[in-house]
């Protein structure tokens, strides 16, 4: 309980907030298993590009203190809170069929959380400025939209291929990867860059990627269409 009330509390309120999005982003779609399975591709999409800054380019840290004795885990922990609500606000623009300017307003309002999170130390950049965020969001915003627009139209193949890989990416890593690493029954070892994250990391990507590619091999061969509409 020593850090609940300095910095586990804000990470609980940033995932009040996108429960609260997804509900109401499900609420008002049409298709609701259909969007709330998109969820999950817009939230894979964003997890595979802040896998790269957080792990990799080591661009900023998290500490919502819930794995306080170690850095990297606990790190983790906090990407998945940030990653997980700016995918909320991503589906809630895209089934609103919300304009750019909420796509600055929104970038805007998580500016301002970034710079809270700063100022209450819970978060810190190590060579990353929140101008960065605001424009990758604005970024992000506009690819979530896109590909939540392109559900009504017949996917390509490729595109079917990469809306399963992003959307069961992080449900591999929440659900098996990362617990598992956490206590210490599953442990990535190589010798292909100085950084063991960046090794870790690499590892964790390439065993994904192989199991995907199989498991779409042998389930997914016999996917089914629905009318006009992917079904997850």
């Amino acid at each position: 309980m020593t850090y609940f009330w300095t910095n586990t509390i804000w990470f609980i309120l940033l995932g009040i907030l996108t429960i609260f999005e997804i509900v109401y982003a499900l609420y008002k779609s049409k298709y609701r298993k259909q969007t709330l399975a998109f969820y999950l591709t817009a939230s894979g999409v964003g997890f595979v590009g802040e896998s790269f800054l957080f792990l990799f380019f080591k661009a900023y840290n998290y500490y919502p203190m819930l794995i306080p004795g170690n850095t990297l885990h606990d790190g983790l922990v906090g990407n998945l809170f940030s990653q997980f609500s700016v995918a909320a606000t991503a589906l809630l623009i895209a089934v609103l069929n919300l304009d750019y300017r909420y796509f600055i307003i929104f970038a805007g309002v998580y500016a301002i959380i970034e710079e809270l999170f700063l100022f209450l130390g819970i978060y810190r950049h190590n060579w990353y400025h929140t101008w960065m965020t605001v424009v990758l969001l604005l970024v992000y915003f506009r690819l979530v939209k896109i590909m939540y627009a392109r559900l009504n139209n017949r996917l390509t193949p490729l595109l079917n291929y990469l809306y399963f890989f992003f959307a069961l990416w992080p449900l591999h890593f929440g659900l098996t990867v990362f617990p598992f690493m956490v206590y210490g029954y599953q442990i990535y070892i190589a010798y292909i860059f100085s950084d063991p994250t960046s090794n870790e990391t690499f590892l964790m990507i390439l065993n994904y990627i192989v199991l995907y590619s199989v498991m779409r091999l042998i389930y997914f061969s016999n996917s089914k269409w629905c009318g006009n509409r992917l079904v997850y």
